[in-house]
């Protein structure tokens, strides 16, 4: 077939380029355009990972931490004094929370290295940790409990048992180190989480035996640890560990705060023990307390670990009576390891060379701090006993062992310190009457030693049922007799009445210290005011004089079937009534001091039923507790003046010059005052009703016998009494009544319209209508009955004596005071009330008629403007109107009116102006409904 001459169509074309023209596009070409957006962020959080810091090495922190687990040893030394150095160039940077290689880190990369080998290396982990610890609690904005609690502090807990329970001694000896610090910076972190450190000290000291592992073995058996390649002395090292549970147990008893609310929340979710029992049915109910529920809270939390929820292999003790079956025995071997030698020789003596000194004298501080902080005390208020005091103590640990705990502390007490001197050296010479400080030192070690040993056999002999003997108890007494007269060290006072109290507080054993006591009082007697032993003092002598029922004077008229706590001792009684009689004048002492709250402690001893039969008279202290400067009632306290009136009211006997005294004190006036601070004029009130309960103390007023029967000096009482209640009824004394008003020479020149003396300010008024209406109740409402077998016919009271003092005093007088026209109305409103039988006599009620009458015309003087306020004439012009209208008759109102009438007609002389006055009364009288209706209601009896 021929070919055909069409060209055929090519797959492929070739393009042809031309200048100046664009490429074509190609169909199948991809798009690969694209556009972008921009995010702008203005704040970034910031994660801090501590590259910003670095040493003069140019490390890091990270690298740092790093080189911290480096083979070298002197690589990890390097690493970290250089944490270190960027610690002490910027701590704050390293403290801040989302910091990831901050202190947290540090600390623990820090706790892993306790354990090191090298003690280059621990040594400086340890003065780290002193470093960034005082860092830490001394910052003011820093939260010790945030920034150490938790799994922190856990996870140093966990490496530092680790290190105490290190095969070499180098090990253990710096983990003590490092306890040092975390007791010093943070004691209440560690008292809270404390339970396996206790545990692991004690273990320092002991070694399980070998039939502790049988399980018929004696769980108190241990033994003593001993390391013959120690290059410490055994009892170097033992004063060591000691003295680090002693100072663990002090921060529990002396930490001053609660227990936080997330840490009591663990410890009810953690607690398997308690102080007092074991209990395994927590919710069955205690129903026994601590002495206090804060030490109880403190010493929980110590033992029993507090916020290890998240570290359960951390051993926590059982029960306290585990960690005291483990603590006591040590404590036992301690004491007897540092007594072989001397024991070796001879038992009985006492002397203990320095070394072993030491160990028995943090012994006896443990066991004393044990027992305190163990101590239970369960009151058992049982009908008609006394309440009994119970203790559980570390005794009873020991109770399996030969000897008792009482004759191995006894055995050589009590102890005094060998003197050691140097070989080979050349003897200085001292000055006269100079003592070295070792050798003070010393003695002072020594003195605690015994004075411990004396607070454990007290203890155990008053709480634990521990028979001492007569021998034992002397023994005691004569040291404690010593130690008074040498010491003023008040920590060692406190220790002492502790002591004291334990003994006196058994009465078979309260006996013994009758010295010991006398001792006492002499310490307090020569004892400054402002001393600390002075209050201690006091206080112990206070529970004593209240505790102690073996008066020979109220034994003997009580009844025969009585049960007394305590039996009859002289030399007790004597001792206590010293100290009773002491009390007036401490009182004195204590309100100089501004010691209001002591002040207000002595008051109340002295209303003691014991100490009103046995004190000094208050009499002979009255005229400095009534002194205006610096006396008691110028205390700013109102319970201190109120118990002055108490201890008043128990018949302390006034002479003329106190009762002027205590007279000046009631009526001073408000605005400048001899009583102040005083809020309300109660205090007006207290003092006289005490006044009343102490003439019915002194003077017999039960029966008219009696009061015929009185002897001379309690007539004058009597008679001193009634006149100090009349110048309170007048407001004034005697003297100052003949200055405001003086006599005349003739009485019988006496016109018959007085002068009234407006002195008087609206506080003073305000006194006096207390005063005086006070003051008319108890002369009107007092009476004795009449006998007529015995030839009192008539009831007596003391209206007929009042009645004498008003005639007599005013009746050779042209003037007045108007405080005085109060008292008089007073008195003849409560002596005309229809339950008295004794009324007020003419003359009387003439001389009140008319002292009212001149005072209600006065006021409408014009000549008052000037003298008195508007206010204070409306207020005396209110209480006179009451006092009218509260009369149980209407003769005082029918003697007003009688004289306001006479002196308007001129009977009674007098200017147009004063009649115009009168008037005005009279007419002002007659305004009011009451009086009003009186008159008429009398008018109409009458007519």
């Amino acid at each position: 077939m021929p070919k055909s001459k069409k060209k055929k169509r090519q797959d492929f074309q070739k393009v042809k380029l031309k200048v100046g023209k664009r490429l074509p596009k190609g169909d199948n070409v991809t798009n690969l355009s694209f556009k972008t957006r921009q995010i702008q962020l203005t704040q970034r959080i910031k994660e801090d990972d501590g590259q910003g810091l670095f040493t003069k090495k140019k490390e890091n922190v990270q690298d740092l931490l790093r080189h911290c687990d480096h083979h070298s040893s002197n690589s990890r030394l390097s690493a970290v004094m250089g944490l270190r150095e960027l610690w002490l160039h910027d701590y704050k940077e390293m403290m801040v929370p989302t910091n990831v290689q901050g202190y947290s880190a540090i600390l623990k990369k820090l706790s892993s290295l306790l354990i090191d080998n090298e003690a280059t290396v621990r040594h400086a982990v340890v003065n780290l940790f002193k470093v960034i610890l005082n860092k830490l609690t001394k910052d003011p904005t820093a939260h010790l409990d945030r920034l150490l609690g938790g799994s922190l502090f856990s996870y140093l807990h966990t490496f530092l048992c680790c290190a105490m329970n290190h095969v070499h001694e180098d090990v253990r000896l710096d983990a003590l180190l490092l306890y040092d610090v975390l007791l010093e910076t943070c004691p209440t972190l560690v008292v809270r989480q404390t339970g396996g450190l206790l545990r692991n000290l004690v273990g320092l000291l002991s070694a399980p035996s070998v039939s502790h592992m049988s399980s018929r073995a004696d769980p108190t058996t241990q033994k003593l640890s001993l390391n013959p390649e120690s290059r410490l002395p055994v009892k170097f090292f033992r004063v060591k560990v000691l003295s680090r549970i002693r100072e663990t147990l002090m921060a529990a008893l002396n930490d001053k705060l609660d227990p936080s609310v997330k840490c009591k929340s663990l410890l009810e979710k953690n607690l398997v023990w308690s102080l007092h029992n074991d209990h395994p049915d927590r919710k069955k109910e205690q129903n026994t307390t601590i002495t206090s529920q804060r030490a109880l809270n403190r010493f929980q939390t110590m033992l029993n670990g507090g916020s290890h929820e998240l570290d359960d292999y951390i051993t926590n003790p059982a029960s306290l009576q585990s960690f005291i079956d483990q603590c006591v025995p040590v404590m036992i071997q301690c004491w007897r390891e540092a007594r072989a030698d001397t024991d070796s020789q001879n038992e009985s003596t006492g002397l203990l060379a320095s070394d072993a000194m030491e160990v028995i004298k943090l012994v006896v501080s443990v066991l004393q701090l044990l027992f305190v902080l163990s101590s239970n005390a369960k009151k058992e208020k049982l009908e008609g006993k006394v309440v009994s005091l119970t203790l559980r103590s570390p005794e009873e640990a020991a109770k399996n062992f030969g000897p008792s705990l009482g004759n191995l502390l006894m055995a050589g007490f009590p102890y005094s310190a060998q003197v050691e001197v140097a070989p080979n050296k050349k003897k200085t010479k001292k000055k006269l009457g100079l003592k070295s400080p070792k050798d003070f030192m010393s003695k002072v070690s020594v003195s605690d030693l015994n004075l411990g040993i004396c607070d454990i056999m007290s203890t155990m002999c008053s709480n634990c049922d521990v028979e001492l003997s007569k021998i034992q108890m002397k023994k005691i007494s004569r040291h404690l007799t010593l130690l008074l007269r040498e010491t003023t060290n008040p920590n060692q006072y406190k220790v002492i009445i502790r002591v004291i109290k334990n003994v006196f507080f058994n009465s078979n054993k309260a006996g013994f210290f009758t010295k010991v006591y006398k001792a006492a009082l002499h310490s307090y007697l020569a004892a400054t005011p402002k001393s600390q032993n002075k209050k201690l003092l006091y206080e112990l002598f206070a529970q004593m004089g209240q505790a102690w029922d073996g008066w020979s004077k109220t034994r003997d008229c009580m009844e025969s079937d009585l049960v007394f706590h305590y039996k009859a001792n002289q030399d007790i009684e004597d001792t206590l009534v010293e100290f009773f009689q002491s009390l007036p004048q401490l009182a004195l002492t204590a309100n100089s001091l501004g010691d209001a709250q002591w002040t207000l402690s002595v008051l109340k001893m002295m209303r003691h039923g014991h100490v009103q039969l046995y004190s000094r008279p208050f009499t002979d202290n009255l005229t400095q507790v009534l002194d205006p400067a610096q006396g008691l009632f110028v205390s700013a306290d109102e319970e201190v003046q109120k118990n002055v009136c108490a201890v008043i009211s128990t018949g302390t006997k006034f002479t003329k010059d106190n009762l002027k005294q205590l007279l000046h004190l009631i009526r001073c006036p408000p605005e400048n005052p001899a009583i102040r601070n005083r809020r309300s004029s109660s205090c007006v009130n207290h003092v006289l009703y005490a006044m009343f309960a102490n003439i019915r103390a002194s003077v017999p007023l039960t029966s008219q016998l009696e009061m015929k029967q009185m002897s001379s000096s309690q007539h004058q009482l009597l008679s001193d009494y009634l006149r100090f209640l009349f110048s309170l009824q007048i407001g004034f004394t005697g003297e100052d009544l003949d200055k405001l008003c003086p006599t005349i020479l003739v009485p019988e020149q006496r016109q018959h319209w007085f002068g009234i003396v407006f002195s008087v300010t609206e506080a003073q008024w305000r006194r006096h209508v207390e005063i005086s209406d006070v003051v008319a109740r108890e002369v009107a409402n007092f009476r004795l009955a009449p006998e007529p077998d015995l030839g009192f016919k008539h009831t007596f009271t003391f209206l007929d004596n009042f009645e004498h003092f008003w005639i007599q005093t005013f009746s050779a007088r042209e003037k007045i005071h108007v405080l005085s026209v109060l008292g008089l109305a007073k008195l003849i409103v409560q002596a005309s009330q229809p339950g008295v039988r004794r009324k007020p006599g003419q003359e009387l009620q003439s001389l009140a008629g008319a002292s009212l009458a001149v005072l209600l015309a006065s006021m409408y003087s014009q000549e008052l403007t000037s003298e008195v306020t508007t206010e204070l004439v409306w207020q005396i012009k209110a209480e006179l109107t009451q006092c009218l209208a509260s009369t149980g008759d209407s003769v005082l109102l029918e003697r007003v009116m009688e004289f306001l009438s006479k002196r308007e007609k001129g009977d009674l002389g007098g200017s147009d102006h004063e009649r115009q006055a009168a008037k005005c009364a009279q007419d002002f009288l007659l305004t009011d409904e009451t009086l009003q209706h009186k008159l008429n209601s009398h008018r109409e009896n009458h007519d």
